[in-house]
């Protein structure tokens, strides 16, 4: 009797936490409200984003050796929060540009970026932070980014840097 009990027990504790995993419900799939009459959607919510000033490109260095330019935000990137940033190289060297002590609202975060960029030549690449560090540090929306930007001979380590600079965005 104990036996049929317990089984019987498990198999709504089963079918209980299958039915919490079950098929999204049609307001989450489509936008529509069941209880509005047929061709009415559901009232829309505001995002967090929506009452933002859009996004205007910076100029982070511009000069004879090297261009850096923040050019958009991706805040919902596979990768997670995104910056893209555009870099040039005025130079004949390889040139590796990497971003150190990094923080996010004044959290340490660690996007683990360095690109090489060939002499003479540009490249389009994105900044992507991962939502583990958002989330760990409480972080929903981003306000500031602090970092220092390094830029150095990709080819020899000991020379001196073209840039070394720390910045403060608020995207």
């Amino acid at each position: 009797m104990f036996k049929k009990l317990l089984t019987a027990f498990a198999a709504l504790a089963l079918l209980t936490s299958l039915a919490a995993c079950g098929p999204v419900s049609s307001t989450e799939e489509t936008g529509t409200d069941p209880s509005a009459p047929t061709g009415q959607t559901a009232p829309s919510t505001t995002t967090a984003t929506e009452g933002k000033k859009p996004f205007e490109e910076q100029v982070l260095v511009d000069n004879e050796l090297v261009t850096v330019k923040l050019t958009g935000v991706d805040e919902k990137n596979f990768w997670g929060y995104t910056l893209k940033v555009f870099l040039e190289n005025k130079t004949d060297k390889s040139l590796m540009y990497t971003i150190d002590n990094v923080s996010v609202n004044g959290f340490m975060c660690d996007p683990f970026w360095a690109v090489t960029v060939a002499g003479g030549k540009k490249a389009n690449e994105e900044i992507s932070f991962g939502e583990g560090d958002f989330e760990k540090n409480g972080i929903e929306t981003v306000e500031e980014i602090a970092f220092t930007l390094r830029i150095y001979n990709s080819d020899d380590w000991l020379e001196e840097d073209l840039v070394n600079q720390t910045f403060t965005i608020n995207p």
